[in-house]
């Protein structure tokens, strides 16, 4: 057995078809733990030091990768932890490890970090999907080797099971929605010449994505002040991660033109048979006609007739999610401690940060400096 510890990124690159292989021979592993994903949120998003985790069998073979980092603070104050690559933006997150290989890498993997202990304070695994084939394995040597834990049911996820036909799926929602479905869609259509394009790759994706990204800021940036479109880091990884998975094949893009005008857009990503859909985003000035939900409808029928067998609506409990028959799922929170001390003042400094997230007036200041950094005022 061999643990290498990977600290800087040209080690990483190095890994990368390495990477490739473990993640392609798990179908636990999502578009998010792929390389391209967490390299690209890396390049443009990433703060602290790489504290990657590659873990060999004794005969060399290479069963997985635990991507974290070193973050120097906690909500704004100074406290060393380990947290997983990709925190914040990426709706799951998760270990690469080879199928079968589980029990060993988890073993070997908290055995290793509890003897580490000293290069951090705790550890922090944000967004965990209930779904993981993993959660049975970190439940079980995180409570070998970190007594001290916390495990709670932080974020709601909702997705949709696809059958093989559309009627099918339309006979499975509520009246009401099933009616819309088709009503939206002849009365627009009456109204406005539209049309419905699904990009894959190449040019179009690049052509399309500027699309997208028109219709999100005129959706979000008078209510925030700024989107993750025109911030210059998060721009850059928005745009590096479409061109890196729509080259892996994995990117999916849908539009909707009314009168050659974009006014509704999702993007997200294919794998094992499943959508994850990412971005969603439709013109306020098309709102009442219901845009949003043609171009989702769309989307999903478009899946179904593809043989996709899942689509997934990403994390949030938004009532139009469930308006389509969406099912919950849970994303899970581990927060690992090296003693009590630490778990105290943890604690003290998240609660500190939520009251002032929930401050009204905190939240408009903030709205006020991202327009003046980002935007217009």
């Amino acid at each position: 057995m061999c643990i290498k510890l990977i600290q800087n990124v040209d080690d990483w690159k190095s890994q990368q078809d390495i990477w490739n292989d473990v993640f392609e021979s798990n179908s636990n592993h999502t578009p998010f733990q792929s390389f391209e994903w967490l390299s690209s949120w890396w390049e443009y998003l990433g703060d602290g030091k790489l504290y990657i985790v590659r873990i060999d069998k004794s005969d060399g073979e290479v069963v997985g990768f635990a991507p974290f980092f070193i973050r120097k603070k906690y909500f704004g104050f100074p406290l060393r932890h380990l947290a997983l690559i990709g925190v914040k933006r990426t709706d799951y997150l998760d270990f690469v490890v080879r199928e079968g290989q589980e029990d060993f890498f988890f073993k070997q993997l908290f055995h290793f970090l509890s003897e580490k202990s000293k290069a951090f304070s705790f550890i922090e695994l944000k967004d965990v999907p209930d779904t993981s084939k993993n959660m049975s394995y970190l439940i079980k040597y995180i409570g070998e080797y970190f007594p001290i834990y916390a495990l709670e049911s932080s974020r709601i996820c909702v997705t949709l099971p696809l059958p093989t036909e559309w009627e099918d799926f339309l006979s499975g929602l509520g009246k009401r929605t099933r009616k819309d479905v088709g009503y939206d869609r002849r009365y627009i259509a009456k109204r406005h010449e539209t049309r419905l394009e699904e990009f894959i790759n190449g040019k179009d994706i690049s052509d399309a994505y500027d699309d997208l990204v028109h219709i999100y800021n005129e959706r979000w940036i008078d209510e925030k002040g700024a989107t993750r479109y025109n911030e210059g880091p998060f721009a850059q990884f928005e745009r590096t991660v479409c061109k890196k998975l729509a080259a892996r094949g994995d990117y999916r893009l849908w539009i909707l033109y009314a009168d050659d005008k974009p006014v509704a857009g999702i993007s997200g990503y294919e794998r094992n048979n499943k959508i994850y859909a990412d971005v969603y985003a439709h013109s306020p000035q098309w709102h009442n006609l219901s845009v949003g939900n043609i171009v989702l409808g769309h989307a999903i029928e478009n899946s179904i007739e593809r043989g996709i067998a899942e689509f997934d609506l990403s994390r949030g409990d938004e009532p139009y999610k469930y308006r389509w028959k969406g099912q919950e799922k849970r994303n899970f929170h581990f927060k690992i401690f090296v003693n009590h001390k630490i778990m105290a003042a943890a604690g003290f400094i998240e609660h500190l940060y939520l009251s002032a997230t929930n401050s009204q007036k905190l939240q408009k200041l903030y709205s006020t400096y991202r327009k003046i950094r980002f935007g217009e005022v």
